[in-house]
């Protein structure tokens, strides 16, 4: 019996034995996958460090060239406000120039109507006048003979009005003057003597 007992505790110690070795075995396996692990860890923090150096770079490179930059842009903004502002004047100058013209558009169209008026008094005077030139200057007897008596008695007693001496020739001394041989013109543009 005590064979038995030494032989169950034997048996007993052995699969306890098989059961540490199998878990020193799982256990070695687990460090040797941590030490691995470890490994990429640290490599990768490293690669987050260098991404971190990087990204501080970049951003002191960008503020450096944000500065560089911005200063010109603030000049050129700047330089458009003072533009727009030019600008800005310019165009209530061009407004109230415009409104100057069309105040003398209005005024020369008011002009060229009396203008217009005027050429058309003058183109009817010029009308009236040739009319007068072309028309024949024919005397009849009676209205010589008229002007003939007339013309003798204010010939012979001088006018009280008009005196001698002034040197004008009465209405009838005009006549007179314009008594000449008579002559017949024709109703033409220029009013050239009928032949």
């Amino acid at each position: 019996m005590l064979a038995q007992i030494q032989i169950f505790i034997e048996i007993a110690l052995s699969a306890l034995l098989l059961l540490g070795i199998a878990f020193n075995f799982h256990i070695s396996r687990t460090l040797s996958s941590l030490k691995s692990d470890r490994a990429n860890l640290l490599k990768l923090i490293e690669k987050l460090e260098t991404s971190i150096k990087n990204a501080h770079d970049g951003v002191e490179k960008l503020r450096v060239a944000g500065q560089v930059s911005g200063r010109p842009l603030t000049r050129t903004i700047e330089q458009a406000k003072i533009v727009g502002s030019e600008l800005d004047t310019l165009v209530d100058r061009a407004d109230s120039k415009a409104e100057k013209l069309t105040d003398l558009t209005t005024k020369a169209s008011s002009r060229e109507l009396a203008l217009g008026k005027l050429l058309d008094d003058a183109a009817d005077l010029k009308l009236d006048l040739l009319r007068k030139i072309e028309s024949p200057v024919i005397h009849e007897p009676e209205k010589a003979k008229e002007a003939e008596a007339v013309s003798k008695p204010a010939a012979s007693t001088p006018s009280t009005d008009q005196p001698a001496a002034s040197g004008r020739k009465t209405p009838q001394q005009e006549t007179k003057s314009f008594r000449g041989p008579k002559q017949r013109f024709e109703n033409t543009f220029l009013g050239d003597p009928s032949r």
